[in-house]
């Protein structure tokens, strides 16, 4: 009887280490994590010379443009792999052609407000023309709803920015 109730002991202990092992492991991997900052140039004098500075953008007008820098981290113990960082061009803005950035990554851009991504030569849309026949056009700059990445890897520790411009209209 003795070695019965020991054995069930062990058991249960078994399955008490276990649970507290399932946390751990569910924290092991990737964990990317983002951070976003909106930022505009002005010109500044230092040392008698006029030089631009980023400074935040917390008020904007007409014609400003805006410096979305996006940073990313893998704080996890693992590699992560394809890692997609989307952001969408804001209302009241437009994109500013060849303004994207970002290092070992994909781009790609949106019209259907992030539904679909492709490179900025494939990006089509329908529409009709006077007689009512479909007409498939290339879409503009000025029609992007999103921007995305799609970073290769990431390594553990390891961080990096993408970024794009926008102006204001």
């Amino acid at each position: 009887m003795r070695t019965n109730n020991m054995k069930k002991q062990n058991l249960k202990n078994l399955i008490c280490a276990g649970l507290l092992v399932l946390p751990l492991t569910a924290l092991a991997g990737p964990e990317i994590v983002l951070n976003m900052v909106s930022e505009k140039e002005i010109m500044v004098e230092e040392n008698g010379k006029q030089v631009k500075k980023k400074v935040l953008a917390k008020e904007t007008v007409p014609g400003d443009e805006l410096i979305f820098s996006i940073t990313y981290k893998n704080e996890g113990d693992e590699v992560a792999k394809n890692v997609a960082i989307k952001n969408p061009i804001p209302e009241g803005t437009v994109y500013v052609i060849d303004s994207t950035q970002g290092n070992n990554a994909d781009i790609t851009f949106s019209i259907d407000k992030g539904l679909t991504f492709k490179k900025p030569g494939m990006l089509t849309y329908e529409s009709k023309d006077s007689s009512g026949k479909s007409v498939k056009s290339k879409a503009s700059y000025e029609q992007y709803s999103h921007v995305k990445w799609l970073v290769k890897e990431v390594q553990p520790g390891e961080d990096g920015t993408v970024s794009y411009k926008v102006k204001v209209k």
